[in-house]
């Protein structure tokens, strides 16, 4: 079907019709659905139907709506069933339920439409391009706002975790993108020097962009999963601060971590898995055999122990120091963990050990292992699982 005629399509309604698709309030008698048809015309709206059932007055139809602005999102039509009654010859009620697959389809690209209120701002002054950060606010809201602070995966991109931005925006957060220098980048400074710096960035800015010091979640992604579980466990960050113009605060930078697929550096994961090459991953190109010795030293030293430990080697201890365990004492934030149950990159064991480290000295820690999930994370289980957590921590 292809409606052009508002005159005609008006007509086939009765006067007192009401027409529904899920929403908080149905189109109500023939004014309200009149505007409802000018619009959707206006959208240039197409439906190709298909009658699946008559009974009685009852009609039950399969339908496909195509429209310009499903297009302008990247969805190229919805797919959904109509349920329409029939009186005296003309429509009294129409409801129209979309697919779970549609409503995913629509709901991820109304998500990922939300552009970022600022991009590339500068978090250094030194001109380096990979020194900036994104910045999204939420529109109309007013602050202070709670903040995510999202770090994307080694090698990867700010804009990686636009989508997950633009589901915390949604539920009226701001979110700061920062990007962060390659791992793979040779001769590179600590990559924590970057996470720390952006952080700081975002405490200092927090009255221009209305954010909320007291209300910030960390999410990180693979080895921005590491960064961010080292901005939750870190006690001392004058060391990673070196030539930031900002500074943070004393204590309490943090409120919660959230991490999807996060390497944390544990001994357990890789000397069981056998995948030191990627536990490697803050170890500034060392080789497999270095590592595979470093974290053998370290599974023999308890890890409050680490940075200071006359047992250990300076490379063990020099290594230590961008791992999450050497500094766990019980103070931090709550965690919430998150790993796709099938990954072949980096095991779950990781995310298992290092959760148990953290209920060990009493944090508050959730492992949420997605059945069936690869490295690569299930957008929406992602989205919803940091959101949930993040409503549990600050009530939004």
């Amino acid at each position: 079907m292809n409606a052009q005629d508002l005159d005609g399509a008006l007509a086939l309604f009765a006067e007192g019709a009401v027409v529904g698709s899920g929403g908080p309030a149905p189109f109500t008698g023939k004014a309200e659905i009149q505007g409802w048809l000018e619009g959707m015309f206006a959208d240039n709206f197409k439906l190709d139907i298909d009658i699946l059932e008559v009974d009685g007055d009852t009609l039950i139809e399969q339908d496909v709506m195509r429209m310009d602005s499903l297009r302008d999102l990247g969805v190229p039509f919805l797919e959904g069933t109509s349920e329409i009654t029939v009186q005296g010859g003309k429509i009294t009620a129409l409801n129209f339920t979309f697919s779970d697959e549609s409503l995913a389809k629509l709901q991820i690209a109304v998500i990922n439409a939300i552009p970022p209120a600022q991009s590339d701002v500068p978090y250094r002054d030194d001109g380096d391009p990979m020194h900036v950060l994104d910045v999204y606010l939420p529109e109309g809201a007013d602050g202070p706002l709670p903040v995510l602070f999202a770090i994307h995966g080694g090698d990867g991109s700010k804009k990686d975790l636009h989508g997950l931005a633009g589901y915390f925006v949604q539920n009226g957060y701001a979110a700061v993108l920062p990007q962060i220098r390659h791992k793979s980048e040779p001769n590179r400074p600590l990559l924590l020097q970057d996470a720390f710096c952006s952080l700081a960035w975002a405490h200092a800015n927090a009255d221009e962009y209305g954010f909320d010091p007291q209300r910030v979640i960390v999410f990180g992604y693979s080895i921005g999963g590491l960064l961010g579980a080292n901005l939750g466990t870190v006690d001392d960050p004058s060391q990673f601060l070196e030539g930031c113009p900002h500074s943070l605060p004393e204590s309490s930078w943090v409120q919660g971590v959230a991490t999807y697929a996060a390497v944390l550096n544990t001994p357990e994961a890789c000397l069981s898995a056998g995948w030191c090459q990627f536990g490697a991953a803050a170890g500034n190109g060392r080789s497999l055999g270095e590592i595979s010795a470093i974290f053998e030293e370290l599974s023999n030293v308890p890890p409050s122990d680490w940075l200071n430990s006359g047992e250990l080697s300076q490379e063990a201890r020099s290594f230590a120091q961008a791992a999450p365990l050497s500094w766990l004492d019980g103070s931090e934030p709550p965690f919430l963990l998150i790993h796709g149950a099938v990954d072949e990159m980096v095991p779950p064991g990781e995310s298992e050990a290092f959760a148990s480290r953290l209920q060990d000295v009493g944090v508050e820690a959730e492992l949420l292992l997605l059945p069936g999930a690869g490295h690569n994370p299930p957008f929406m289980e992602m989205c919803e699982a940091a959101g949930d957590f993040a409503a549990g921590l600050f009530g939004q």
